[in-house]
């Protein structure tokens, strides 16, 4: 069954049960279909997570911290320091830095595409009203 079929039935339900408990009100209707509506739901939750996108895109990658070591003459972990030079342990901390402005560039791509999401749940829920008062 589709979102478009649940709404439907919702709808039928709901002036099926008006009209035999006493008349609802268009917005009683509305509210109704806004707080069950699938198509709604669904729409809701896609705005309220490409809402969180541009503050992820626009932060500095993480720094990656190494540690590395080389042993020599031996093969057990950290031995064989003190019978060569050529072993050693060796720390290190790097951080990837974009291009000046390509931070706040990728934000701003992720706020367009936040308001193409909003704009797509408001036409479903427009939608949706639609179809309750067209029935």
């Amino acid at each position: 069954m589709t979102g478009a079929q649940r709404s439907a039935l919702l709808v039928l339900v709901a002036v099926a049960g008006s009209r035999t408990a006493g008349a609802a009100s268009l917005s009683e209707l509305l509210d109704e279909a806004a707080r069950n509506n699938p198509d709604i739901a669904a729409g809701l939750r896609a705005w309220r997570a490409a809402a969180q996108v541009p503050s992820q895109v626009s932060t500095m990658p993480d720094p990656q911290i190494t540690v590395q070591h080389l042993a020599v003459g031996s093969p057990r972990p950290f031995a064989g320091y003190s019978n060569s030079e050529f072993g050693y342990i060796g720390f290190g901390i790097s951080q990837d830095i974009p291009y000046p402005g390509k931070l706040s560039l990728k934000a701003e791509a992720a706020q367009r595409d936040v308001s193409v999401t909003r704009e797509k749940f408001e036409a479903a829920k427009r939608s949706v009203f639609q179809q309750e008062k067209a029935s």
